[in-house]
């Protein structure tokens, strides 16, 4: 009856509230991510390396092929700090 519906009504309002909430923890990451490689690369930018970013999540996956403003000085001291910030394993340069 009613009480039955309250409960399923509450159960919902609280499965909202949780998916709103994981979005703003997903977006948040995402920022901060964002954040760290603008501030790591800013330095070595106006170069002739173009970069692509791999990203890979539960629900997507895909390259992302920066844009011209974003040509990077592929100097030794940039890919020692992006493996730094990013992990020695997640920076791969690659010469064509």
């Amino acid at each position: 009856g009613e009480k039955t519906r309250r409960a399923k009504k509450q159960k919902q309002e609280k499965t909202r509230k949780k998916s709103k909430s994981e979005k703003a923890s997903n977006g948040e990451i995402n920022k901060r991510w964002v954040d760290r490689f603008h501030n790591t690369v800013s330095g070595y930018r106006e170069g002739n390396c173009p970069v692509t970013v791999e990203y890979s999540a539960a629900s997507a996956s895909g390259q992302l092929k920066l844009g011209s403003q974003w040509l990077v000085q592929p100097r030794d001291d940039l890919i020692y700090l992006l493996r730094e910030e990013f992990g020695k394993d997640s920076v791969t340069l690659r010469y064509q």
